[in-house]
């Protein structure tokens, strides 16, 4: 049985998620300004994704070092049960 997923909520912070990678890829930005960029992100999506009840790792993380954070987090979000892919 698979478990509750709040689609409203997840639906929309993927895309938003999504579409900033998209924007991001290969950019000239520096490690710095796309980490600050991405937690600034997760900041505006929070709401969505903790009610979509995908973790927020809370680890401080300065600079570019946010990045494997950043990253933790788009893992959450493609491994949310309920949303795996069935064969």
């Amino acid at each position: 049985m698979s478990s509750f997923v709040s689609w409203v909520h997840l639906l929309p912070a993927a895309l938003e998620i999504s579409m900033w990678l998209d924007e991001k890829t290969g950019t000239a930005e520096s490690e710095y300004l796309i980490a600050s960029q991405a937690r600034g992100l997760i900041d505006r999506l929070t709401r969505d994704l903790e009610a979509a009840d995908i973790d927020i790792p809370q680890q401080p993380a300065h600079g570019a070092a946010y990045l494997p954070v950043f990253a933790e987090t788009g893992n959450a979000l493609l491994s949310r049960p309920g949303t795996a892919r069935r064969a």
